[in-house]
């Protein structure tokens, strides 16, 4: 297969993340390439090697999308949209964590964390207390503990565990295939010069 074949066939089959049908069950938009097929190429080209690595970032941005997506279909309303809600569902990320980790976050420190107006972070905060997602206690906020601990919550955290646990072995697949590469050029006998070069 030729580098230009290669790449044409990696970009039709390598792009799309994991979507809800209507049902809410996870299918993908298009078919991904396997890790099989670039290592079956032989060593790899610099093409063959660009392609690997974009592949490795192409799986962290699906990740991120996916972790995010399931969040916040878990705990938004069914009638708010995700992709205009992505900042509220990262506010929501900064009260967990600091709740959690015992240091409960203020609007300021929010607002210092996201680079973002306070007057955002306040807007963000009520659509949150108003989901039922988190609740305010002084002027520090902190996660519904009766939601992120309920038969949902834990169902979405192992959602969440199996989307890391693929992307982790997705990863593993194509470090393990670059390595392959590496050992085969370091033990191939350099290419010696040609007759008309050395004259």
């Amino acid at each position: 297969m030729t580098s230009s074949a290669l790449k044409s066939s990696n970009r039709r089959q390598t792009t799309g993340i994991d979507r809800p049908d209507a049902a809410g069950a996870d299918r993908k938009s298009h078919t991904r390439a396997p890790v099989a097929r670039i290592m079956h190429i032989g060593p790899f080209s610099e093409t063959a090697m660009s392609l690997i690595h974009a592949r490795e970032r192409e799986v962290m941005c699906r990740l991120l999308l996916n972790i995010m997506r399931i969040l916040h279909e878990a705990n938004a309303p069914t009638n708010e949209p995700f992709g205009t809600r992505i900042e509220t569902d990262f506010i929501g990320l900064c009260v967990a964590i600091g709740d959690i980790d015992g240091r409960p976050f203020n609007i300021s420190k929010i607002a210092a964390y996201m680079h973002v107006p306070r007057t955002t972070v306040m807007r963000r905060l009520k659509r949150l207390e108003h989901w039922g997602l988190i609740e305010r206690r002084g002027n520090r906020y902190h996660a519904n503990e009766k939601i992120f601990n309920s038969v949902l919550g834990e169902r979405t955290y192992q959602r969440n565990r199996r989307a890391i646990a693929k992307a982790v072995k997705e990863l593993s697949d194509l470090d393990a295939a670059a390595r392959t590469d590496a050992r085969e050029k370091s033990a191939r006998p350099p290419v010696p010069a040609s007759a008309d070069a050395r004259n």
